[in-house]
Formats: structure tokens, C-alpha cells, sequence
């Protein structure tokens, strides 16, 4: 009979786990995927074609993945998978970051410092509007070039909020 109880016990702990879990990803205005809006971005320097960025929740921590097709050249897939404890996570697929580093500014701002080489190259500061259904990203940083760039990109939600 103990058994049984201790069975039941452990299943309801697990079942909470993974609603809290599912909870906390549907009340993230991040979570989702984002269209970039060319037309509504700016760009010091030619914009891409597109770019659509899929976020997701990882037990505690938000998986970013962006597809990039830019302007010229071949198109690019970069992954980062962060908390928002402001420490240095790796980042795959870029020339120009190793690491990001994400803190919190409140429920629908985050600020994130790419880092190459333990040196920052760009800082990011993201925000999410009050409807949900529109994510802006100022990115000031220096490229692989040398050049410094001020971009503001404006991304669009792809069906509807989250």
C-alpha cells in the first residue's frame, strides 16, 4: 500500500512539473516564432532578405534559433540556448559570436551581449509589445569588417500571439 502511495505521489510531482513547465512557456511573450518586416526595420547597410527566429523554452532556460537569408551571400543558422542569468552561453553557427550573455530588464525586455572571444562585439536590447504580436531588437555592435552598425530590426509574430 506504501508503495502505491509513494508511486502516486511521484507521478502527481512529475505531472505538476511538466504543466508548471508548459505554464511558464505559454505566459513567455518570446516564446513563438518571429518574422522579420523588412519594410518596418533599419539597417546600417544592406538588409537581409529575410529572417525568421524561433524561440522555445528548455526546462528553465529559452532556446533561440535564427534562420538568416541575407542580402548577399550564403544564408546562416545561428542556436543559443540561455537563461537570463547574465553568464556567457555558447553560440553555434556564427563567424562573429562565441558566447551571449542575456539578463532581464523586466517581463518583456531582455538585453543580451554577444561576446567573441571574451571581447563584446554587440549588445541587443529586445523587447516585446504589450499585445504580443510584435518583438523590436536594437543591435549595436562592430562586424567581422571593423564596421560599427546600429540596427533596429522589427519582427512580426507568425500565428498570432502566443
Amino acid at each position: 500500500m506504501q508503495q502505491w502511495r509513494w508511486r502516486l505521489a511521484a507521478c502527481g510531482s512529475i505531472g505538476l512539473m511538466v504543466v508548471m513547465t508548459a505554464v511558464a512557456a505559454e505566459t513567455d511573450p518570446f516564446v513563438g516564432t518571429w518574422k522579420l518586416n523588412v519594410a518596418k526595420s533599419k539597417f546600417d547597410g544592406p538588409a537581409p532578405k529575410s529572417s525568421v527566429v524561433t524561440i522555445t523554452t528548455v526546462g528553465d532556460k529559452r532556446k533561440m534559433a535564427v534562420h538568416t537569408v541575407p542580402a548577399e551571400g550564403p544564408e546562416s543558422n545561428t542556436e543559443s540556448t540561455t537563461a537570463e542569468d547574465g553568464k556567457d552561453y555558447p553560440m553555434k553557427g556564427s563567424m562573429t559570436v562565441d558566447t551571449v550573455a542575456v539578463t532581464k530588464i523586466n517581463a518583456r525586455t531582455l538585453q543580451r551581449k554577444d561576446k567573441k572571444g571574451g571581447k563584446i562585439v554587440a549588445t541587443l536590447r529586445a523587447s516585446v509589445s504589450a499585445d504580443g504580436k510584435r518583438l523590436t531588437v536594437n543591435q549595436r555592435g562592430t562586424n567581422f569588417q571593423g564596421k560599427t552598425y546600429n540596427n533596429m530590426l522589427v519582427y512580426d509574430r507568425v500565428g498570432g500571439t502566443e
